[in-house]
């Protein structure tokens, strides 16, 4: 057996011991994902003169397990409640006190892979129905109700009045720190690290919902429920107004306008943005960074790369943050142009629409390409290293237990080969910003009532699209292939 795939996923993210070669060359694969994303803009605009802006209706489904007005309801949501939070205590349990070599604890595999690369997966296709799992969540609403049984009320505070100015840039903050910890800092793969953070972001929580409130915490400063919550909205699964569990098409919520969260934007790039910085960091491109920055400026180098690392996430933030504002800006002065020989449009009229406006409305188009960086970057990662749960679970503290039977049941490393890798992560890149595509001119239908504006409009977004699309193949591509 290869040992090297028990290694926790930050570890060893995404290497192969083999090289793919390419049955075309790599300009080729680009070019055609480019031109496939060119053709959906075409293709869109076409259909959307005849189709309209309104995406289909959805379908009630008539699940007393999931209507939370049933007592069935709530008796299976304390159950999966009380589940994500044994668990949680049993996984920092094993982080204190399991084996010390993150290559045979459960912890380990089990936060970096099956939780942080497999459970948003999970959202996607389930939706608001997991949310009973995340025992983050399950800890702040239990935090909430002993506040409410108590005299403090956190709404008084002058922090939690506050949370409307700072929105959600505290979980960009957060998110941004958590990448750079999973792919710069030495320690993030032990044991005991893990369970150390695990219980610094219990007390944050409780902490934080005491101070904030439950929906300020959740909305604004815990990013792994954010992060949750963003990608559970791809799912077809989802409760309606009436709190009725409904079937619809997969992406078509994202099209629904939402009420707008100051630093929405920011952290949709930072989901981005933390995924592109992983895989640059296992390229060339980092090592003349590096080189570039100790020749000009090695003050700010240190022996071990924490201070390029947080330059490299910061910098690869700010550069998509900024391309994709300068991009709104760009759509809003076009449409505003088109829009004054319109009288009957009601956005000529709309001065106030700014760039920061748009932003938030065209971000929701970005969650798909988000999914499709996800699954192209840990695709080999969760399918390989995820299954060391399987045989570490039975041993879960070393001391030489067969509690499942499963103790001998290593991973298969001929499961998934770096062929299979490519083409998971190019068709997942390009159907990625294919659907981004479809959802940004759907959302520009219904912000301007106008095919045409919102086909000339929606120009630019596509133009970071492509770019995006041949970005992300070449930084993915690079360890598969070269």
């Amino acid at each position: 057996m290869n040992a090297s795939w028990l290694l926790p996923k930050h570890s060893l993210a995404h290497a192969f011991d083999e090289r793919y070669d390419l049955p075309l060359p790599l300009d080729f694969f680009i070019g055609g994902a480019v031109l496939t994303v060119v053709l959906t803009y075409l293709i869109t605009i076409w259909f959307s003169q005849y189709s309209g802006k309104q995406p289909a209706q959805y379908r009630v489904i008539d699940l007393p397990v999931a209507n939370p007005n049933t007592h069935l309801a709530n008796l299976t949501s304390k159950f999966f409640k009380l589940i994500s939070l044994l668990g949680m205590v049993g996984i920092i349990l094993i982080g204190l006190y399991g084996p010390s070599n993150p290559l045979m604890n459960l912890s380990s595999h089990f936060i970096w892979v099956n939780w942080w690369v497999g459970m948003p997966l999970l959202f996607v296709i389930f939706g608001p129905l997991l949310h009973h799992l995340n025992p983050f969540l399950n800890l702040a609403q239990i935090t909430q109700y002993l506040i409410n049984k108590s005299s403090f009320k956190a709404s008084k505070l002058p922090l939690s009045q506050t949370m409307n100015i700072i929105g959600c840039w505290p979980a960009v903050f957060g998110i941004l720190c958590w990448s750079w910890i999973e792919v710069i800092y030495p320690s993030a793969s032990l044991p005991k690290f893990l369970a150390q953070m695990s219980l610094v972001w219990i007390s944050a929580t409780i902490v934080g919902t005491a101070l904030f409130g439950l929906s300020n915490w959740q909305k604004n400063w815990d990013f792994f429920s954010i992060y949750f919550d963003i990608l559970s909205s791809i799912s077809p699964l989802q409760f309606n107004s009436k709190k009725q569990l409904v079937w619809q098409m997969p992406f078509v919520s994202l099209s629904q306008e939402k009420p707008s969260i100051p630093g929405q934007v920011g952290f949709m790039i930072a989901m981005l943005s933390s995924v592109l910085f992983d895989g640059l960091h296992s390229s060339p491109v980092w090592l003349s960074f590096d080189f570039y920055l100790k020749k000009y400026a090695p003050f700010l180098m240190d022996i071990n790369g924490y201070i390029p690392g947080i330059i490299g996430v910061s910098s690869i933030w700010l550069f998509f943050y900024s391309v994709f504002i300068i991009t709104c800006y760009a759509a809003s002065q076009i449409a505003l142009k088109l829009s004054k020989s319109d009288r009957q449009n009601k956005f000529a009229d709309n001065s106030s629409l700014t760039a920061f406006d748009l932003a938030q409305r065209f971000s929701l188009s970005l969650i798909p390409i988000a999914l499709a960086y996800h699954i192209a970057h840990h695709f080999s990662s969760l399918m390989i290293q995820g299954q060391n749960v399987i045989h570490l679970i039975s041993d879960p503290f070393g001391v030489g237990w067969n509690l499942f039977g499963t103790s001998l049941l290593y991973p298969d490393i001929t499961l998934v080969d770096a062929k299979l890798t490519w083409y998971v992560a190019l068709i997942a890149i390009v159907l990625g910003h294919v659907i981004a595509i479809w959802l940004t001119h759907l959302i520009a239908l219904q912000k301007w009532q106008n095919s045409q504006i919102a086909s000339i409009a929606s120009l630019p977004l596509t133009i970071v699209m492509i770019f995006y699309t041949a970005l992300s193949l070449m930084i993915l591509a690079e360890p598969l292939v070269n």
